[in-house]
Parts: structure tokens; sequence; C-alpha cells
């Protein structure tokens, strides 16, 4: 856990330390609301300690998210419907509702899954043994 406490206070990542768990998140100096909020439990296991950790959106993202894939999914379905039933009047409406929902899952899935594997690198780097930190350096 001290190793984790240290991480937090030198501007890698913002959040707490308690007992045996922490929540954080990483300290960027931009905006990305697909920042994973990273949550962490640390267990003591015959050969060591072992990390646990989930990453996910923040719930209000999360919810913003749900809400507006619903929306675009209903456009995507109802312009489907409408293009099947009378070909000649829908493709244009069916070509962008897929186009805003294509994006919308490359952002979510760019931003947040760029800034988790960073995450974890960070994390890993945090808590590898000097060993760990010269062979990676090596390579």
């Amino acid at each position: 856990m001290a190793r984790i406490r240290a991480m937090i206070a030198p501007l890698l990542f913002i959040g707490t330390a308690n007992g045996d768990r922490f929540r954080f998140r990483r300290d960027i100096r931009y905006r990305n609301s697909f920042l994973p909020v990273v949550l962490g439990r640390v267990t003591t296991v015959p050969t060591g300690v072992r990390v646990d950790v989930i990453m996910f959106l923040h719930p209000i993202v999360a919810v913003f998210m749900l809400v507006w894939f619903s929306g675009v999914g209903y456009a995507v379905g109802l312009t489907a419907w409408t293009l099947l039933r009378t070909p000649r009047d829908a493709p244009i409406g069916f070509l962008v509702a897929m186009a805003i929902l294509v994006f919308g899952v490359v952002l979510v899935g760019t931003g947040f899954f760029s800034e988790a594997r960073e995450a974890r690198r960070l994390l890993e780097q945090a808590l590898a043994t000097p060993q760990e930190r010269a062979a990676a350096s090596k390579e």
C-alpha cells in the first residue's frame, strides 16, 4: 500500500488509498470524460502480494452514454425499419444514424481503452520491484 500511496501523491494519480483498498484516476492535463476510474484491492498471498484492479467509466458518464447509445440505437433501428419497408425513403437517414453510432463507439473505445492501458502501465511500473524495473529498462 505504501507504493500505491506514493504514486497518488506525485501527480500520477488523483485519489485515495485506505486500508487495503484504493480508488483513483490519472492526473491528466487535458479533458477526457472517458478517463477510467481505477478501483483496487491489495491482498496478501503465500507468494507475496496480489493487486486486483477494476477500471470503469465514471458512473455519470456511463449513464449519459447509455442514454445516448439508446437514442442512437433507436434511430438506427427506426431508419433500418423504414429502409426495409420503403428502400428509397431512408438510405441517408440510416447512413447518418450508423455513422453517429460508429463515432460514439470509437470515441468511447479510444478515450477509455487508451487511458486504461496507460493507467495499467503506470500502475505496474510503480508496483514493480527494483529488479523488474531494471529488466524493463533494458528492453
